[in-house]
């Protein structure tokens, strides 16, 4: 008898090593290591000039897979212009090395101005991908559309599901015990890391109008991005002397802490002004919580229709009608147990490995 083979141990490099700080590359890391033989490594050492060539060239990989390009060109106040001019050669050397696959987890930088080299970066990095990971059939669409990618390079997965680290939701009684909350009030949720094009000060600006809605409490935390602090600052001062409004910003918020938030909540609002992808939105999808996106944020993909997801198109009377009507629905993690499987990390993790077996084969064959 003939016994099959398992296929040989891919070795591949994430970059940047963000995986302190977004679980989303952690968890497809462990994923993909312990169901899908992909042994996962990040580019932990950063070296001036062409970091990524510079950082990769020596190390024994099969694939190269980059997650948040910006950050080779577009991150840090030092040497702007140089780091923009630099990184097409740098992607390209780095290309040629070993094959590329990029997730799209944004389809531009956020936070940043709209330059040509922005533009021209962004194109190359699409471009020199052998496959092009989106996490929505309309994101793929646009951008094939945008960056001019054929449709065989776009490989559509799930978002992953971001709540079993935070554990399971705890009783809203004690959460809000422990947050020191009102037992009795309804409590909508602004949460996640402070940036501008999340567009919190817009609700903030129309809630301080409307004190009939429900306590709103923007729960924040320190960004990689060097306007979170002006922005925080920002939102603190629209909800001073606002009874129904509370803004609470630190440098990081513990598992322990968000699980507790998640579980006081009745409502979560999302206002993304520019939103491509949303860990927010996907683990208030997780958590079973009622969620208000707006119907711009069409790359999202949050398995629509479903009673606790509404579009808003614009903040006004109906969005208004639209929260209260969430929170008298509330909030069911175990309506969410169909989400929760879809979007499980082996799910996402066996489409990835096919993927870069994929890839490699072909890179296999191209080279004999």
């Amino acid at each position: 008898m003939i016994k099959a083979t398992a296929p040989p141990i891919l070795k591949v490099n994430f970059a940047p090593d963000w995986s302190q700080s977004v679980p989303y590359q952690s968890q497809l890391a462990t994923a993909l290591s312990n169901n899908h033989g992909v042994a996962v490594e990040y580019l932990r050492h950063y070296r001036r000039i062409l970091p990524l060539w510079r950082g990769l060239r020596d190390l024994e990989l099969d694939l190269f897979h980059l997650h948040w390009p910006e950050k080779f060109y577009q991150i840090g106040e030092h040497f702007k212009m140089l780091r923009r001019l630099r990184y097409p050669l740098d992607l390209y050397l780095t290309a040629r090395r070993y094959p590329l696959v990029l997730t799209a987890h944004n389809l531009l930088p956020h936070n940043t101005r709209k330059t040509f080299m922005q533009e021209r970066n962004t194109r190359t990095t699409y471009r020199l991908a052998r496959r092009v990971f989106v996490h929505s059939q309309r994101a793929g669409q646009i951008v094939g559309q945008r960056f001019s990618i054929p449709p065989e390079k776009i490989v559509t997965i799930p978002f992953g599901d971001l709540a079993p680290p935070l554990g399971a939701p705890i009783l809203k009684s004690a959460a809000r015990s422990a947050l020191e909350l009102d037992q009795e009030k309804p409590i909508a949720l602004i949460f996640g890391a402070i940036r501008t094009y999340k567009g919190i000060d817009q609700v903030l600006e129309w809630w301080r109008e409307h004190p009939d809605l429900p306590h709103l409490h923007v729960v924040g935390w320190g960004s990689a991005d060097d306007s979170a602090d002006a922005y925080a600052a920002v939102l603190e001062n629209m909800a001073q002397e606002q009874d129904h409004i509370t803004v609470h910003v630190a440098p990081w918020l513990a598992e322990p802490e968000l699980n507790a938030w998640l579980s006081a909540a009745d409502v979560v609002i999302c206002n993304h002004l520019r939103a491509f992808s949303s860990g927010g939105a996907c683990l208030a999808r997780s958590w079973g919580l009622p969620l208000l996106m707006p119907a711009s944020a069409e790359a999202v993909d949050l398995h629509e229709p479903d009673p606790r997801v509404i579009r808003f198109d614009k903040i006004d009377a109906g969005f208004a009608h639209a929260v209260k009507s969430l929170v008298a629905l509330g909030p069911d993690y175990a309506s969410a147990a169909r989400w929760r499987q879809a979007t499980a990390w082996n799910q996402v993790a066996e489409i990835t490995a096919a993927t870069y077996r994929e890839v490699y084969s072909e890179n296999s064959t191209k080279r004999n």
